[in-house]
């Protein structure tokens, strides 16, 4: 089941005081339903940084090789406690990571996994599996009631106020996501008519079986004003893991995409309206509690892709689908341009993995773009075409 705390108790268990003081190295790797051992194996040896070790006998930033991935990775753990944690497994594939962890001579290896399906761990170590289920009655009301009623006591209020709320109660499984949003919902408006339209909604009957929340949280998405909606679709495009954008990035993309207007004769500028609505969006839990960078739960990541009617699209491999002739935000590997053709309406474009001058036609797919983001291993010259892009409205070149 989603939502309901697995990888908050993990990271509880992963920055715990006694945690740090007993084990020599550590990282932490989000998996994922794409399992790429080759990206995993990589990230592993970055988080023990391994590569830029003294004692590495090979440069590992930018090989493409597996084997001496996990050579050096066998041989940097020699002696050493450590501690990994493989985050949201989707395949018992991920037992083929644990080759080079169990052949190197290490001190200690202890390994915590997240999953949402107990049969990927086919009975592995079922003794130390704990089984996450939701928040029990009492105290899951009481959460849900300090969601939804905020500073206002829930005692000045009806109890039919409170018989509707415990009916909406039981379609939310326990989760403290759902409790969250759907609090948030249904704070906005404490009356019986606004929480009886919630109870009643026909997203509900969209419920894939008795563990999904989807319903929940989209639920609190409709109800947002349009301007919302948008800005919130928009974040798909951003990865859930991985590379992190601070929040002025992130209102600097809204403004380029004309998702934030400007205020007219009022002494706001348009980047303090941005500011508006990513508070906005985080106080209705859109958004974790951050208040640098832009990062959301898996769920609500979810949720963003779903309701972009895919005008976004985060293109990650070879076996992806065709890249969509209506996509509008897109994040890839420069290697994959050439997939990018029939469309007209591409307006942020994020790179990563490039390695010198990314190169893309000033024509056709590119034309318009207004959100233009480099992720270079190696910047040593100006893109050409950048001069080229007259809608271009904001411009990040990053070298790694």
């Amino acid at each position: 089941m989603g939502g309901i705390g697995k990888t908050t108790l993990a990271q509880f268990v992963f920055n715990h005081i006694e945690i740090e003081d007993h084990f020599d190295i550590k990282a932490w790797i989000w998996v994922s339903d794409h399992f790429d051992r080759f990206r995993i194996i990589k990230q592993i040896v970055d988080s023990f940084c391994i590569g830029n070790a003294i004692s590495s006998t090979v440069p590992c930033g930018n090989t493409n090789s597996l084997d001496l991935l996990e050579r050096e990775l066998r041989r940097h753990l020699t002696g050493k406690k450590i501690l990994l944690v493989l985050d949201d497994i989707w395949s018992d594939e991920w037992q083929r990571l644990l080759t080079p962890l169990q052949s190197a001579q290490a001190q200690a290896v202890k390994i915590i996994v997240t999953c949402r399906e107990p049969m990927v761990l086919r009975n592995k170590d079922k003794e130390n599996q704990i089984n996450l289920g939701g928040i029990d009655g009492g105290e899951y009301w009481s959460l849900f009631l300090s969601c939804a009623f905020g500073g206002n006591n829930p005692i000045n209020y009806s109890q039919k106020l409170h018989d509707i709320g415990k009916h909406i109660v039981e379609k939310l499984m326990g989760s403290p996501l759902a409790a969250k949003t759907v609090g948030k919902l249904l704070g906005c408006c404490l009356t019986e008519e606004h929480w009886n339209d919630v109870l009643e909604n026909d997203l509900w009957k969209l419920k894939t079986d008795a563990h999904d929340i989807m319903p929940a949280l989209a639920l609190s998405y409709y109800h947002l004003p349009l301007h919302l909606q948008l800005c919130f679709a928009f974040c798909s495009v951003l990865p859930k893991h991985g590379h992190v954008y601070e929040t002025d990035e992130v209102i600097c993309m809204w403004i380029a995409n004309g998702y934030v207007p400007e205020s007219g004769r009022s002494s706001k500028t348009m980047n303090d309206i941005g500011k508006e609505y990513y508070h906005e969006l985080q106080e209705m839990g859109f958004f974790d509690a951050d208040s640098i960078f832009v990062t959301m739960h898996d769920l609500m990541h979810d949720l963003a892709g779903l309701v972009s009617h895919g005008e976004t699209c985060i293109y990650e491999s070879d076996s992806d689908k065709q890249i969509s002739e209506n996509v509008r935000h897109l994040q890839a590997n420069e290697s994959y341009l050439g997939l990018v053709h029939g469309t007209n309406n591409l307006r942020t474009l994020i790179l990563y993995g490039t390695n010198g001058i990314p190169t893309f036609p000033i024509h056709g797919a590119f034309n318009k773009i207004r959100v233009l983001m480099i992720y270079d291993n190696i910047m040593e010259e100006f893109p050409d075409a950048i001069p080229h892009l007259k809608h271009l409205q904001y411009l990040t070149l990053w070298e790694k």
